[in-house]
């Protein structure tokens, strides 16, 4: 018995207003099985964590001037709703603020983080919560769109 899970980073790069903006890093892909249970009776941990620095997100532009706000949701592939992918920067830089406590990633628009100035390699981590022995067994997959608004 397997649960694959896969979290994948949409890759954006825009030019809009003299911006770029990009995310990299590998997909994460989490394989949980019945040998994850350590004794008959129990569930799996509560949750599971990806590496630190999963992806990278750099932001530049010209106007260093203005605040960048970075939005985040998911579109899901095949997703279970007791699923709860969370999502978090694992750095701290003087020129962004908040994104640094893990938030819920939802089907809906999320603020993610703040951002003054130019950043590259901001490293991002996830986190998945949820998983149980009653979920039925599939693999479930989801993407996660991050949107720059300058204002």
């Amino acid at each position: 018995m397997k649960k694959h899970i896969l979290i994948a980073a949409l890759i954006f790069s825009s030019a809009c207003f003299g911006q770029r903006f990009r995310v990299n890093g590998q997909n994460w892909v989490k394989t949980i099985q019945a040998s994850d249970i350590s004794d008959a009776g129990n569930d799996y941990i509560s949750s599971y964590e990806s590496k630190s620095n999963q992806s990278k997100i750099t932001v530049s532009k010209n106007n260093n001037y203005t605040d960048l706000y970075i939005w985040i949701y998911k579109v899901d592939d095949k997703w279970h709703p007791d699923l709860n992918l969370q999502i978090r920067r694992t750095n701290n830089r003087s020129n962004i603020s908040n994104g640094t406590q893990y938030q819920t990633v939802t089907n809906n628009y999320g603020y993610f983080f703040e951002l003054y100035g130019n950043a590259s390699r901001i490293p991002i981590q996830y986190k998945i919560s949820g998983l149980s022995v009653l979920l039925p067994v599939e693999s479930y997959s989801t993407q996660i769109v991050f949107t720059i608004w300058d204002w």
